[in-house]
């Protein structure tokens, strides 16, 4: 559970039923005097709303997946995808985001705080590009906007994360794009640089400033 897993997804890692991880953490929790999942995740700050209400979303996408899945193979791309996963994971573990679903070959990951949303954003690039999963680099395209997003059972809707995703879809391979909302939130963030980017028509949104995040250390990765 702290890794932001679902029961599914425990089940299948250790080769369970999703039946059998129910009842296991259904007992656990009681015998924990805890309500449910949410409640440990709010004990440990990794809910994906904070108490004002605003969260700032981020969605990744690989670029050039379906090329990439045809050129190595099924039984080659799994393994790859897996690790990509794992990275991401990990990352927001560390940065105390939450895992709100993965879709595709991608994540749509929510932060209570915005610098933690673009730490986490720059990690998981940087790591992507030390990481040797394929003879091919996999790389992502990540976006991010600050808003106050609709919690219902643990998903997020609304306009602020079609915004995300507009953002997401605009970004280069390597790049980390978010919205003027979220750069301002960035301003005093420690070790990152946040630099215009050119302003982009979004469907439903019109013309959106657009921003570069990059890490103050490493500056932007080579295309």
């Amino acid at each position: 559970m702290i890794e932001n897993r679902s029961n599914r997804q425990i089940a299948e890692s250790l080769f369970l039923s999703r039946r059998t991880v129910d009842a296991h953490l259904a007992r656990i929790l009681r015998k924990l005097s805890i309500g449910s999942r949410r409640d440990v995740a709010g004990a440990l700050g990794m809910t994906s709303v904070a108490e004002d209400g605003t969260s700032t979303v981020m969605f990744t996408d690989i670029v050039g997946s379906t090329v990439l899945n045809r050129t190595v193979g099924d039984q080659a791309w799994l393994p790859i995808l897996a690790r990509h996963n794992a990275i991401v994971r990990e990352q927001v573990l560390k940065t105390r985001g939450v895992v709100v679903k993965s879709i595709g070959d991608g994540f749509m990951l929510a932060f209570r705080q915005p610098a933690a949303a673009a730490q986490c954003a720059v990690a998981i690039q940087r790591t992507l590009a030390d990481a040797q999963l394929s003879d091919r680099r996999v790389r992502v395209r990540i976006g991010l906007h600050h808003g106050r997003p609709q919690e219902i059972d643990g998903d997020l809707h609304g306009a602020d994360i079609n915004l995300a995703a507009g953002i997401c879809k605009r970004a280069a391979a390597d790049e980390v794009l978010c919205s003027a909302a979220t750069a301002e939130q960035l301003a005093a963030a420690d070790g990152l640089v946040v630099l215009p980017a050119p302003a982009s028509e979004l469907k439903g949104f019109g013309t959106v400033p657009l921003f570069y995040i990059h890490s103050r250390d490493q500056g932007a990765l080579a295309a």
